[in-house]
């Protein structure tokens, strides 16, 4: 990374532990813009990590850990109809209880169809919804 963009980030003091990871990590090799150009699920951030450790990024499994952390909560994508509630919540930035409500829903009431059937999820922040759009899948 560049040190323009390296300054452009928050200052390692005022960074949480995922955030100070993926720039630790990361940001060697890579300008961070490079990196997150696209959203991924958590195979696709996961087989980018893979494809990281193969080409000599160093690092121990906790940090890896946060470095996916990091990614799927500012840059992943999560299918709301098959994925666990743990990763709907990190990647959406829900609560647990809005999360296992999706789940809950999920099952007792077949797959959601769209974003208007989400936002219908009784129990869910639709605000966070909403801001988290882009990250959705059915």
């Amino acid at each position: 990374m560049t040190a323009g963009a390296v300054s452009a980030s928050p200052s390692p003091q005022s960074q949480d532990r995922p955030t100070q990871a993926f720039y630790r990590l990361c940001s060697d090799c890579h300008d961070a813009d490079r990196i997150v150009a696209n959203r991924r699920s958590r195979a696709g951030w996961e087989e980018v990590l893979d494809k990281m450790v193969g080409k000599g990024a160093v690092g121990s499994d906790q940090d890896f850990e946060l470095v996916l952390y990091y990614l799927l909560s500012h840059y992943g994508m999560v299918n709301v109809n098959r994925s666990p509630a743990e990763e709907i919540a990190v990647v959406l930035g829900l609560e647990g209880k809005d999360s296992e409500a999706i789940v809950t829903y999920r099952k007792t009431n077949g797959d959601i169809k769209d974003f208007d059937a989400l936002l219908k999820v009784p129990g869910v922040d639709a605000e966070k919804l909403k801001q988290n759009r882009e990250a959705i899948l059915f």
